[in-house]
Order: structure tokens, then C-alpha cells, then sequence
């Protein structure tokens, strides 16, 4: 049997604070109270903020995660919400998404890898050296397509470097299991649980399921119980039998319950 390896590590990101409000589209966040002041940036959907204060409708936020973290500005408090802590994930969609972005990125090569253009992009593409590795950033873009909430919410959900997003595998698979409460099966080469479906997600490690050395992949396609087959970034990988991705050992299975 072949096995295919895989470079993606995890991704060393600075922690963000505790979630307070999000965005509920793109929002410009300018230096001070009205549509009159400049914009600083635009924050994109789903993007945590710190309420700070309020005037005339207005919101003083600090960022809470991505590329402007710990800045400070002003956006209309009729585009923010309390942040999402469930929802409902439409499988369908993360597939979609999966099927049409999984041999090259959904990311501007004109621009830096770190660059929301929509998403970053952490691997070789693009001509980019490798910055350890895409997976978790292709299968947190997949699972955000589905209507997922954003993983943002603070460490180990870092909401980096576009406000939405986990680009470290370890750290999705403990975000998804102990933020956004999906079921965790995991051990050595785990069979797929009975219960499995698509769009849920397959994270291999390689000592323990602990080992921050790990790669996340998303359940892309179910021929039977035992033929379970993912799709994935770092490498490009579509409906590939589970089995045959990696030589790491240890099999982490989450199944988003609801």
C-alpha cells in the first residue's frame, strides 16, 4: 500500500483575546463615528471584535484575531451581533467548496501569503515556500462555506490571519471539539465511526493523538463503512481513501452533531 505524505504542520500563530461581538457582513472600520472618517480596514464577516463604547449608533471595537488584532476603530453597531457559538452546517456547501478549490486556492497569488485575498494561503502554492502547511486553512475555508460559525472565538479557535478561520490542524481539531462541541473519536489508525459523515472532519497525527505534528483533511466522499475517502490541501488531495493519505498513526474523527 502506498502512502502519500504530507507537510502540514502546525502553524505557530500569537493567542487572541475572548470573543464579544462579530460581524454580520464585510464592514469598514474607520477612525472615528460616521461614514465622514476614513476607513482603516475592512473587517470581514463573521470578523470578532471588543465593544469598547458607543456613540450615536456607532461602535468604538478593538479586533479580536486576525491581521488587524488589537486595533482599535469605529463601524456601525446595526452590522454587529453577539458572536455565533452554534449554528447550523450545511455539508453540502463545504463540499461544493471542497470540489471546486482543492487543487489550487482560493487566494490571490498576486499578493502576499498572508494576504486575506479572499483567504491566505499557508502552502507551496502560488509559488509560496511552504509556511506550514494549507490543510486547516482549506478545511476551515470549507466548513465557513457551509454556514459553519466562525473559528474565532479564542485560542485554540484563533480566527487567523481573516478573522475566521484556524490554520493550524491541532488546533482546529480541539477548536471543533471543545468550542464548537463536535464529537471526537480518536486513537491509533481509528476506524471511521459507524455514525461518520460527509463534510465532517479527519485530522491525522503522528505519536499520539495529542501531537501537535498533524494534518487536517475534510470527509469528501462514503463508499461504505470502511471506505471513507477525504479531500485535502498540502498535498492536493480529492476523495482519496482515507487509509492511503498519510504514515501518521493516529486517526482523529469529528462529527459535527449540531
Amino acid at each position: 500500500m502506498t502512502l502519500i505524505g504530507i507537510v502540514c504542520l502546525l502553524v505557530f500563530l500569537p493567542a487572541i483575546l475572548s470573543q464579544d461581538i462579530c460581524t454580520t457582513t464585510d464592514l469598514n472600520i474607520r477612525t472615528g463615528p460616521g461614514t465622514s472618517y476614513p476607513i482603516l480596514w475592512t473587517a470581514a464577516t463573521g470578523a470578532s471584535f471588543k465593544k469598547i463604547a458607543e456613540t450615536s449608533g456607532w461602535y468604538q471595537v478593538k479586533a479580536d484575531g486576525g491581521s488587524h488584532n488589537g486595533e482599535v476603530g469605529y463601524g456601525s453597531g446595526t452590522y454587529f451581533t453577539a458572536c455565533a457559538t452554534g449554528g447550523t452546517y450545511n455539508s453540502t456547501l463545504a463540499l461544493e467548496y471542497s470540489a471546486m478549490y482543492w487543487l489550487n486556492p482560493n487566494h490571490n497569488c498576486a499578493s502576499a501569503y498572508d494576504a486575506c485575498s479572499p483567504w491566505s494561503c499557508w502552502g507551496i502554492y502560488c509559488g509560496y515556500p511552504s509556511h506550514g502547511g494549507d490543510c486547516a486553512n482549506f478545511v476551515s475555508q470549507c466548513l465557513i462555506n457551509g454556514h459553519h460559525p466562525p473559528l474565532n472565538q479564542g485560542f485554540p479557535c484563533r480566527g487567523y490571519p481573516c478573522g475566521k478561520e484556524e490554520v493550524g490542524a491541532k488546533n482546529l481539531g480541539d477548536c471543533l471539539a471543545n468550542v464548537h462541541h463536535w464529537k471526537r473519536t480518536c486513537g491509533l489508525y481509528q476506524n471511521p465511526p459507524a455514525t461518520i459523515k460527509l463534510g465532517d472532519v479527519l485530522i491525522y497525527h503522528e505519536s499520539s493523538c495529542a501531537d501537535l505534528d498533524a494534518h487536517a483533511t475534510i470527509v469528501t466522499q462514503i463508499v461504505s463503512p470502511t471506505d471513507v475517502r477525504i479531500s485535502c490541501h498540502s498535498p492536493s488531495l480529492k476523495n482519496q481513501i482515507y487509509t492511503q493519505v498519510t504514515s501518521k498513526r493516529y486517526y482523529e474523527w469529528l462529527e459535527y452533531v449540531g
